[in-house]
């Protein structure tokens, strides 16, 4: 009996990802490949569609055959100094686990996955027992329990993700916030830091092409809940965050917080309120 063709779809998608990591790797300096790379949920893909557009090579997504040519490859990988030039994104890590759990629970997205669905509930994450768990306190409680302890929205968790990919000379790192704040500052210095200028005309125009009203047609806040871009906003997460929760994040990773300037102090754990 042959295998569904989403299913198929999938395995290719797979390994032509996996191909495409090892040429990154071992000669995408040399073909004039880019990464863009973030933690899931942290504004990747529209990273990579402006970096494309700055650089005018392509982006290729959901590809079924392995890349190797000049363009941005978007990946959520560990570091590996032999990547090629890479700007990589970080975002608050409250609004990332808001996002990964509109994405899981909400979108309904994973469960027309199969193959996504049997390898993460063989790493103990079964999407579907994160609705099952209550009310939603209870449900991003169990999200991130799964999300720290075993990790399958990537190899890491986010606090490791970010930390790992910090203070390489190959790599500009950017926050999701500065780009939603100042995008055209924001990636001309990143590019800049590259050794690679663009021109701030050409970096206008990538950002009007690919802003989120534009993509999306609703505005920055209004909310979607089952789009893969649900609201385009950072902040969000108080509105989500319990107590008990807060003080969960803050013992994994208030200090990071701080670090990346996300908070001052970390005495934002004791101003969350039911």
């Amino acid at each position: 009996m042959a295998a569904p063709a989403s299913l198929m779809g999938e395995v290719r998608r797979r390994v032509s990802a996996a191909a495409t990591h090892k040429t990154l790797l071992r000669s995408g300096s040399d073909l004039g490949m880019w990464l863009g790379c973030g933690y899931p949920k942290s504004g990747t893909v529209w990273l990579c569609r402006l970096m494309s557009s700055a650089l005018e090579i392509p982006y290729p997504q959901n590809y079924e055959m392995p890349i190797r040519m000049s363009s941005v490859i978007h990946g959520h990988w560990d570091y590996d100094a032999r990547f090629p030039k890479t700007i990589y994104v970080h975002r608050d890590g409250r609004d990332v686990l808001v996002s990964l759990y509109y994405y899981l629970v909400s979108s309904g997205r994973p469960l027309q996955n199969p193959l996504g669905m049997a390898m993460r509930k063989l790493r103990g994450h079964d999407v579907r027992s994160i609705a099952e768990a209550g009310d939603r306190s209870e449900q991003m409680m169990r999200l991130f329990e799964m999300e720290t302890e075993r990790p399958t929205a990537a190899h890491v968790s986010w606090a490791e993700h970010v930390r790992q990919w910090r203070g390489h000379s190959n790599v500009a790192v950017v926050s999701y916030e500065d780009l939603l704040a100042q995008p055209v500052r924001t990636l001309g210095e990143a590019f800049e830091s590259l050794g690679h200028p663009v021109g701030e005309r050409l970096l206008r125009a990538s950002v009007e092409v690919h802003d989120f009203s534009a993509r999306t047609g609703r505005e920055p806040g209004q909310s979607a809940p089952q789009s893969f871009r649900r609201s385009g906003t950072s902040g969000g997460w108080r509105e989500h965050f319990s107590p008990e929760l807060a003080r969960a994040f803050d013992a994994y990773a208030g200090d990071l917080l701080v670090e990346l300037g996300y908070e001052k102090d970390r005495s934002w754990v004791d101003k969350i309120s039911r």
